[in-house]
């Protein structure tokens, strides 16, 4: 009596559960592939599924275990694919739980409606130069809140038209996380100050997207991390006719590089990184003698992954 009550909702419910999980794990799959390799393989699946329905709608009787081969065998293979992908650490776990170091120069690109940065380290009871530069057409500015500079005053820029950039200093005197966001665009643009009781890294670090120097690297580096298809600097500031040292990180799956467009170094050489496979890193050392704003990009995803080197 009990399995006439209780198999009626339970089959259709674990079959529910299984379809679930299934596309579950193909839209994880899909997710892990480069874009170009997701769709095609998105297409073979969906014929896959319509010849196997094809075949036993319209074909002689098969046997068990050929139905098991068609069915089960593939999808268990796709759903242990999937929840791996699901449950394996990610990249923040990979990338170990250290923060940035802190800055004590940072340069902030205000676009509509966008921050170049949304994560800022600094060191508490140390003067910082924050300069922020609106490239956008709309206003911005940058304010930091429930957070006073040591003479009581708010941390802020003036609202900033297209074009225009503002320099301030100040000087935090307490330890904490805070948000920053432009008043204008408080939904868009906003993000986190965390003032740490640590000395600044030699140098300051001071550019547009220019994050902590990797472990080894020369003080002041610009660190940059691909992932799939994104890397996480899109504003990058530097200075003409100095030395500088940029590290690419390969935190992502696919084949990734760093190249900046129209400019050689000052030997006359490209600009660029080797192509990197997932989990390696390379560091290279240019100076660049002509100032300009240049497009970088990587050659693999030129269209997804680019970026401005403005060199002052």
């Amino acid at each position: 009596m009990r399995d006439r009550l209780v198999l009626p909702i339970l089959i259709p419910v674990a079959v529910a559960g299984v379809i679930f999980l299934l596309i579950f794990s193909v839209s994880r799959v899909l997710l892990a592939l480069e874009a170009h390799y997701a769709t095609p393989l998105a297409l073979l699946l969906a014929l896959g599924i319509l010849a196997v329905s094809a075949l036993l709608a319209t074909g002689p009787r098969i046997s068990r275990s050929l139905l098991y081969l068609l069915t089960a065998v593939p999808a268990s293979a796709v759903i242990a694919v999937g929840l791996y992908l699901a449950v394996r650490p990610g990249e923040e776990a990979a990338a170990g739980t250290g923060g940035p170091a802190p800055v004590t120069a940072v340069t902030m690109i205000a676009t509509d409606n966008k921050f170049s940065l949304t994560e800022i380290t600094i060191p508490i009871n140390t003067e910082i130069t924050f300069t922020l530069e609106n490239k956008g057409q709309a206003i911005h500015n940058w304010r930091v809140l429930n957070l006073k500079d040591k003479d009581g005053k708010d941390i802020t820029t003036q609202l900033l038209s297209g074009g225009k950039s503002e320099t301030i200093k100040f000087t935090v005197t307490q330890t904490g996380t805070f948000d920053f966001l432009c008043d204008v665009h408080p939904v868009e643009m906003r993000g986190k100050l965390t003032v740490v009781a640590a000395a600044p890294a030699a140098g300051g670090a001071p550019a547009t997207g220019a994050g902590p120097a990797a472990p080894g690297a020369p003080a002041g580096a610009i660190v940059i991390v691909a992932t799939d298809n994104k890397f996480d600097r899109t504003q990058i500031t530097i200075k003409a006719n100095e030395p500088t040292t940029v590290t690419l990180q390969n935190k992502g799956s696919a084949i990734h590089n760093w190249h900046v467009l129209n400019v050689k170094d000052k030997d006359g050489k490209e600009i660029t990184t080797k192509l990197l496979t997932g989990g390696q890193s390379e560091t290279i050392t240019f100076t660049i003698t002509q100032t300009g704003t240049f497009d970088y990009l990587c050659d693999v995803h030129p269209v997804e992954m680019r970026g401005k080197l403005t060199v002052q």
